[in-house]
């Protein structure tokens, strides 16, 4: 009876010293630290630890494969035992189910297999893990592991490293241990008080993880938007370069034709330069040679002078001045026409300046075409990335759905549900055997006490002779039967309250992961029982004692006589009493017959 009691003070005090969960937090959108912190501001929280999990595929140094539970180590809530080996010291170790592996793993190495999913290998900072333990976890109490939809559909054992081995912004789960945790496993008053926290609980998760979803939703938009932004004016610094590029290409269109009208120019200045040149050079040659001619004219006119008639002599000076002035205008022409070709020599070197300026503006146009195109080049490689972030982000949101997120109690772990339908088990035959154990118990002292009474009815009888009283009679056969009961029931509680439980505890050890049995006396229980056997033995043996007390001194020394015989049942159906034989003696009873009809 007192084995139940006995497994729930063991149980409760292994979980309550590894400080066991009393709620599992979870979200399809994860959780964060800042949710952490806000369920430890709730009232009946004392405590709460965001962590990891995830069901991987890990391959041993043998190459096989194996489905085993990922866990971060958690430094507060469901503490872990290292039964062999030690901790893990950095993200590259790990410890591992001491029910899963045996001690010459410790040393070895597992990796995280290439089968798994991008996502969960995405989740971890590493691929490879040193085994440095073995350790045993409070939330693996029963040699079940749980179900998972990888590989064969059962997890073999579980794995625990550093929360550095994972490689992600949020927490998978949060466990939260309450106000309740104080109270026995199973009781109605864990079951009661936990109830209403949990609906506390489902409304609160429900708004950080809705709350979250906004967010993350928000983020998804302004991300969309920033992307788009940047999309735009990539495109935007492509259609600003490819402009630019076609300005370029007309400037060193322009420039080459302004190159080439130039060089026209001054081919064409340099021949009206060399052409004009020659003909000031034979013009001042002929003005020269005309002047000397007047100049000889001149001399002649002047020597004659005196012998011409002053008329003829008027009219040859005349003829000499007007000589004079032609060759005079001439020369002004040649100054003219030399000052033209001066003006023709500026030109070809302002034409040489427009050279080499269409030639800078051509190299000019060249360089912004190549920055040009590779602004373009640069402005696509951002068009395709920020096409990739718009898409992305949008795929993202299109996938977003509203979070699920589920409150888990203590009955969801599977060990500690079945610690519960274990021990429920063994109250139900506690409940059971005990009655059976009663019921023979006081049979065997009813019927132990009558017989004994009946055996020293001769005693009693002469005591009764000699004058002692009923009182002093029955005392003395109540205080035999009484102090029997007592010694046996008490002897019998002890012996049963260490024998039963260590017995059921030795049986149940194949199947949990538990320290010694802590052992259980029930004073209620014991003083119960102690009522029940002596009112059995005691109250046996005042019956009959008061019965036979009944019969005077003389009748009580004498035996008993026999009990007067009754007909049987079989007496009552004639048509098969007749029929039955009996020896001449009749000393064969219906019993007899029964069992041997051919006598």
């Amino acid at each position: 009876k007192v084995t139940r009691d006995a497994m729930l003070v063991t149980g409760d005090n292994y979980l309550r010293e590894n400080n066991f969960f009393d709620y599992r937090l979870i979200s399809t959108l994860g959780l964060y630290e800042e949710d952490v912190e806000a369920l430890k501001e709730l009232p009946f929280i004392t405590d709460a630890e965001g962590t990891y999990s995830v069901d991987v595929i890990v391959e041993k140094e043998d190459h096989t494969d194996s489905v085993a539970k990922l866990h971060g180590i958690s430094d507060k809530i469901n503490k872990i035992i290292v039964t062999e080996g030690r901790l893990p010291v950095d993200n590259t170790e790990c410890v591992v189910d001491s029910k899963w592996f045996a001690e010459n793993i410790v040393g070895q190495k597992l990796v995280i297999s290439d089968s798994n999913s991008e996502d969960t290998l995405d989740m971890f900072a590493g691929r490879e893990l040193t085994v440095v333990g073995l350790c045993q976890s409070s939330l693996y109490i029963n040699f079940e592991r749980g179900n998972t939809n990888l590989g064969s559909g059962k997890i073999g054992g579980f794995i625990y490293v550093n929360p550095g081995f994972f490689d992600c912004d949020y927490f998978t789960e949060v466990y939260a241990v309450s106000d309740m945790s104080d109270e026995m496993i199973y009781s109605d008053e864990y079951e009661d008080g936990t109830e209403p926290e949990i609906d506390e609980l489902e409304v609160f998760l429900e708004k950080r993880a809705f709350d979250k979803y906004t967010e993350i939703k928000s983020d998804a938009d302004e991300e969309i938007s920033d992307a788009q932004a940047k999309l735009d004016d990539a495109r935007a610094t492509i259609a600003e370069n490819e402009q630019k590029i076609a300005d370029g290409k007309k400037e060193i269109e322009d420039g080459e034709k302004t190159i080439s009208d130039s060089e026209a120019k001054i081919a064409d200045a340099e021949k009206e330069i060399s052409d004009g040149e020659k003909q000031i050079a034979d013009g001042r040659k002929e003005i020269k040679k005309a002047k000397k001619t007047l100049e000889d004219s001149q001399a002649e006119l002047d020597a004659v002078r005196v012998i011409l008639p002053p008329e003829m002599y008027a009219a040859k000076q005349a003829e000499i001045d007007a000589g004079k002035a032609e060759l005079n205008e001439k020369e002004k022409e040649l100054n003219k026409a030399q000052k033209e070709l001066d003006e023709g020599r500026k030109e070809i070197e302002e034409h040489k300046l427009e050279i080499e300026d269409a030639k800078e503006d051509i190299e000019k146009a060249k360089k912004d075409i190549s920055d040009g195109e590779k602004e373009i080049e640069d402005a696509r490689k951002e068009v395709d990335e920020h096409q990739k972030e718009v898409d992305d982000a949008r795929e993202e949101l299109d996938d977003l759905e509203e979070p699920d997120t589920y409150v888990l109690g203590r009955p969801t772990n599977i060990g500690y549900a079945c610690f519960e339908n274990d021990s429920a088990i063994v109250e139900g035959i506690g409940n059971v055997f005990p009655v059976f154990f009663f019921l023979v118990a006081a049979l065997v002292c009813m019927t132990t006490m009558n017989r004994m009474v009946e055996e020293k009815r001769t005693e009693i009888g002469t005591m009764k002779a000699l004058g002692y009283s009923e009182g002093a009679i029955m005392n003395k056969y109540l205080f035999y039967s009484g102090s029997a009961a007592i010694v046996g029931c008490v002897g019998g509680f002890f012996v049963g309250s260490k024998l039963f439980p260590v017995v059921i505890w030795e049986a149940y050890g194949i199947m949990y992961t538990m320290p010694d049995i802590v052992f259980v006396f029930d004073l209620g229980l014991a003083i119960v029982s102690l009522i029940v056997s002596v009112m059995c033995s005691m109250g046996a043996t005042y019956l009959t004692l008061k019965s036979e007390m009944q019969s005077n001194a003389a009748d009580l020394i004498r035996p008993k006589a026999p009990a007067n015989g009754k007909r049987v049942f079989l007496e009552r159906i004639g048509f098969i009493w007749k029929r039955m034989r009996f020896p001449p003696d009749g000393t064969m009873s219906v019993p007899t017959w029964s069992t041997n009809p051919h006598l």
